[in-house]
């Protein structure tokens, strides 16, 4: 079973960003930031961009991860499987 902070790398790398909106209704993260937190302590840059909800007017935070570390994270995927079936 995938961990948050995996679910929400591969949120990441598969659309490009994160809210604290679409990692509740996506992946049940209610503290988006705090695994933002781990992720960067496990040694991913992810950006950070403050937005504006129109309708509302509240501030939050949209995450994306670097080029490199989308690279990164495709390539860590891939030795996964591999490791999984055997191919190691």
């Amino acid at each position: 079973m995938k961990s948050q902070e995996d679910k929400i790398l591969e949120y990441m790398a598969i659309h490009g960003s994160i809210t604290p909106k679409h990692a509740y209704h996506n992946i049940g993260c209610l503290r988006l930031s705090a695994r933002i937190y781990d992720l960067r302590e496990r040694g991913y840059e992810i950006d950070s961009k403050r937005e504006r909800d129109k309708k509302s007017g509240a501030v939050y935070c949209r995450y994306s991860l670097t080029e490199g570390d989308i690279k990164k994270y495709n390539a860590e995927q891939v030795l996964l499987a591999e490791a999984e079936t055997g191919l190691l």
